[in-house]
């Protein structure tokens, strides 16, 4: 063999080089998939338009309110209609319960962009209406009702 002439191949060399280079393109889709679609820097915030609103809405007749993100607890009364931004990191779940301060019925609801995830209802005495969202595996808020 002279200098200028190409090394020859090994048998299956090209292949398994192939298969690597599959596996990674395959890994880089499964990764842009479950960031949601697009590749982000993880040191820079995602952009005022990618950001979430989140909205607990109660209803009826009049009930004590505790609504908020995991490890808050905000109060209200009925009827109330409270809207926030989702943090860059969101919290675990957000909840809402509802408890009638005595005989009638009452119901929650939790949006995310305008979109009800979660509802519950209660009627009676002192009864309870409850709503949980938290996020999925892909990054999707689900109802946990």
């Amino acid at each position: 063999m002279t200098p200028h002439e190409p090394r020859p191949q090994r048998p299956g060399v090209t292949a398994r080089r192939a298969g690597c280079l599959g596996c990674l393109g395959l890994a880089a889709f499964l990764a842009v998939v479950a960031a949601g679609g697009a590749v982000k820097d993880a040191h820079s915030p995602p952009s005022p338009a990618a950001r979430q609103t989140v909205t607990v809405i109660v209803a009826g007749d009049p009930a004590d309110v505790s609504y908020g993100p995991a490890g808050s607890d905000f109060s209200g009364t009925v009827p109330m209609e409270e809207t926030a931004v989702i943090p860059a990191t969101p919290p675990a779940y957000y909840a809402v319960t509802a408890q009638l301060d005595g005989s009638g019925a009452v119901s929650c609801e939790i949006e995310v962009d305008g979109k009800v995830i979660s509802q519950g209802t209660a009627a009676g005495d002192y009864t309870i209406a409850h709503c949980e969202i938290s996020r999925g595996f892909l990054g999707h808020w689900e109802d946990d009702n």
